[in-house]
């Protein structure tokens, strides 16, 4: 074989060109050859058409992504790669490295590959370039920023999805529907993310979607999952230092990760996740997960019961169990006019609250709830004792009716609205204490539904675990407030009993019934007898007298 032909060889086989042609610059600065990873290897060589990379951070996939980019610009005519990222400047950054690669194909530090790409620098020369935008001669060109609308792309590239999910849905629904669409079957797509935002959002449809590829059936419109975990890394070990003993609840995670995952950790990767852990404001299970749904568990930023949720769990009360035959049903409702409604189903049984079940909707008619209460009736052979409203059900509509009449003359017997409470945070601040007498039914709060829409709702465990605040600039000073999103509204529903049992209308009732014990004894026997399983969250603590307050919150 010439010269020639062994040049020609090479430069056809994208795999040689992407591990031979290319210079980066690594996590310090310095100028190197790029070579996958153990990661990015994977990935290339079970790359699909649509791609979702649930991933540990700083293993390179999006700078495999920047290289993929430039190299199909550069081997293919009339080709438009696009790159959507968090932000303008995350985006420019990842431009630039882009262009760096192509400014760098001739680099005579590396004699045995400067000579072709002079030759390729020669064929596909540089047109436009700016901070957004890079354009060659044979019509190919890339796209950096945080949207593209409008444009068609071959090849789409967006990073950091479940942080834009979380904190900016909008833009996120742009990104599915303005830029998702603008890529026709059979090109490519690769969505990369450290999760956020728990189990619900764009990043976590698209995750739960992927999970369900069937290579034996797929077709270029559906989507691949990919996981990187953090056990992978190569770089992600330490030697242990001094007498290294494991803590009994990071025994149990490693333990419970090696079972589910099939792995033998070492104790150099214990060790390194051991200190890191350590580290400040790093959230393990959201950046360095070490299965899927551990990341999509994560804690979320600002979370308002995560915490509490997390040691229910930890705790078993959060199981399947059988009904109680001898306990009232209760329902626990948030109302929306053309947004979504929740519904909880609780039994008060001893000293425990038992979620028996979830529902929510999007715009259902007045007597559509009713025949959803009228299933759990017929379920549970017995009638609901009291349907909770929140205060707005006391509204009048447009048909000079409120929601309670007009859920009444459905044939809804037992309803009660639950008076406004002025500050959202005195009945968060209840919720959170009644949370330790919780059990939750796994199989039915944590069931998701799809919206009207097609969105995949939260379930009642993934509302409570993603509900979360936000921090605003109000009139001059700083104010935190729960967010109002799909998070919410189970939030809001749960909320509702909570508002209820502190004003005294769930004792009211059952101190009516034969046999009832106090809803308020009850409560203070589960604190003075079992002070261990109380809950402690970030916003208590005790006051002098050793009763649990709540700390004010700033602003």
């Amino acid at each position: 074989m010439t010269e020639e032909e062994q040049l020609a060889t090479k430069i056809n086989d994208r795999d040689w060109r992407l591990n031979h042609l290319y210079w980066i610059q690594d996590q310090n600065g310095k100028k190197v050859k790029f070579r996958m990873n153990w990661a990015q290897r994977y990935f290339f060589d079970s790359i699909w058409y649509l791609n979702e990379i649930l991933k540990v951070r700083q293993i390179g996939i999006s700078t495999l992504t920047g290289i993929l980019q430039l190299d199909h610009a550069l081997f293919n005519k009339e080709q438009t790669c696009g790159l959507i990222d968090r932000t303008d400047l995350d985006a420019k950054r990842k431009m630039q490295k882009i262009r760096y690669a192509y400014d760098h194909l001739d680099d005579p530090d590396d004699p045995t590959t400067a000579a072709l790409g002079a030759l390729v620098k020669e064929e596909v020369q540089l047109k436009t370039q700016n901070e957004h935008e890079i354009s060659f001669t044979n019509g190919s060109k890339l796209w950096g920023g945080t949207s593209l609308r409008g444009s068609t792309v071959n090849f789409l590239h967006v990073s950091e999805l479940g942080y834009i999910a979380h904190f900016d849905p909008k833009r996120a629904a742009e990104i599915a529907s303005g830029c998702f669409n603008t890529v026709h079957a059979g090109n490519l797509i690769i969505v990369e993310a450290t999760h956020e935002g728990g189990r619900y959002g764009l990043n976590y449809e698209l995750v739960r979607q992927s999970q369900r590829f069937n290579e034996e059936t797929a077709t270029p419109l559906d989507w691949k999952f990919h996981f990187f975990p953090w056990w992978g890394e190569r770089n992600y070990q330490m030697e242990p230092v001094g007498q290294f003993i494991i803590p009994e609840k990071l025994n149990n995670y490693f333990e419970r990760l090696e079972n589910s995952c099939g792995i033998t950790l070492s104790p150099s990767q214990k060790f390194w996740y051991f200190k890191k852990q350590q580290s400040p404001k790093v959230d393990m299970a959201r950046q360095y997960p070490g299965t899927a749904e551990e990341a999509l568990a994560a804690l979320t930023e600002g979370a308002i019961y995560g915490n509490q949720i997390a040691e229910l769990r930890a705790m078993g009360r959060v199981r399947d169990f059988a009904r109680v035959d001898d306990a009232p049903l209760f329902t626990s409702w948030d109302l929306g006019q053309s947004d979504y409604h929740a519904i909880w189903l609780l039994q008060l049984k001893g000293m425990d609250i038992l979620a028996l079940d979830y529902w929510t909707g999007q715009r259902a008619t007045p007597g559509e709830l009713a025949a959803h209460i009228a299933g759990w009736e017929r379920s549970y052979k017995r009638p609901v004792a009291m349907n909770y409203l929140p205060h707005d059900a006391g509204s009048t509509m447009q048909n000079s009716k409120n929601m309670q009449q007009t859920l009444a003359e459905t044939g809804l017997t037992n309803l009660t609205i639950v008076p406004r409470t002025p500050d959202v945070w005195v009945g968060i601040k209840h919720l959170r204490a009644l949370l330790p007498s919780f059990y939750f039914h796994a199989t039915n709060c944590e069931r998701e539904t799809e919206s009207n829409d097609g969105r995949l709702m939260p379930s009642g465990l993934g509302a409570l675990e993603g509900y979360h605040q936000k921090v605003e600039m109000v009139g001059g000073r700083i104010v935190e407030t729960p967010e109002h999103d799909p998070a919410s509204h189970g939030c809001d529903g749960l909320r509702t009993f909570a508002e209820a049992h502190q004003r005294g209308m769930i004792n009211q009732l059952l101190s009516n019934q034969p046999g009832a014990i106090s809803v308020y004894g009850r409560a203070k026997r589960f604190r003075k007898t079992e002070p261990k399983r109380g809950i402690r969250t970030p916003h208590t603590k005790k006051d002098r007298s050793g009763s649990r307050t709540t700390r004010r919150l700033r602003g």
